[in-house]
């Protein structure tokens, strides 16, 4: 695939996330992507062949980015509460952010499509958690904490608050109450 259709791909990815925040997974049709591109519907479909598909390439696109930017910063030598606090504000930033979450769509391709690859992601997400928790205590930068309780912490609050956000819109003070709450249980003063 040459340079065009990468952007083209990334132009389909980039409206379709915005639909799927708005509107969940399964209410999104090709058509409605059609639109927002400005693609006839052989142009869409020379890219993806279905909403599933690039609902998955957006999900694998995302999933991945923390993981490995937590992986280089580590092996750099970066200071694990940086990362975390770095790792910390993107999350309040999220929370903040209830238009562009796609916790909605993502439980629904659970429901209709596949709970397996929302599993992995889950899995994913544990071990990049554990990782940076892992490297953080072995620093000294922690406090000894157990890393599967407290990735379970960080992991269900953050989803479950996401998902909320689409229903009631979360307050900068709440969100900060949550964050604080977690960042005291894990840096050493």
């Amino acid at each position: 695939m040459g340079q065009k259709g990468a952007d083209t791909r990334q132009r389909i990815r980039e409206r379709a996330v915005s639909l799927f925040a708005e509107r969940g997974f399964q209410a999104v049709t090709m058509k409605d992507i059609c639109q927002a591109c400005g693609l006839s519907r052989g142009g869409l479909y020379r890219h993806y062949s279905s909403t599933q598909d690039i609902f998955l390439e957006i999900l694998e696109e995302t999933a991945g980015t923390d993981d490995v930017e937590i992986r280089r910063r580590i092996t750099r030598g970066d200071s694990a509460a940086a990362i975390f606090e770095d790792q910390m504000k993107k999350i309040k930033q999220e929370m903040l952010d209830g238009d562009t979450s796609l916790s909605y769509a993502i439980y629904e391709y659970s429901l209709v499509c596949s709970s397996a690859y929302v599993k992995a992601l889950h899995q994913k997400g544990r071990e990049k958690w554990r990782l940076l928790l892992e490297y953080g205590m072995e620093r000294g930068e922690f406090n000894g904490i157990n890393t599967d309780q407290m990735t379970d912490i960080i992991l269900y609050v953050y989803q479950g608050v996401r998902m909320w956000s689409r229903v009631m819109k979360l307050d900068e003070q709440t969100a900060e109450n949550l964050i604080l709450k977690i960042k005291q249980d894990v840096i050493k003063k």
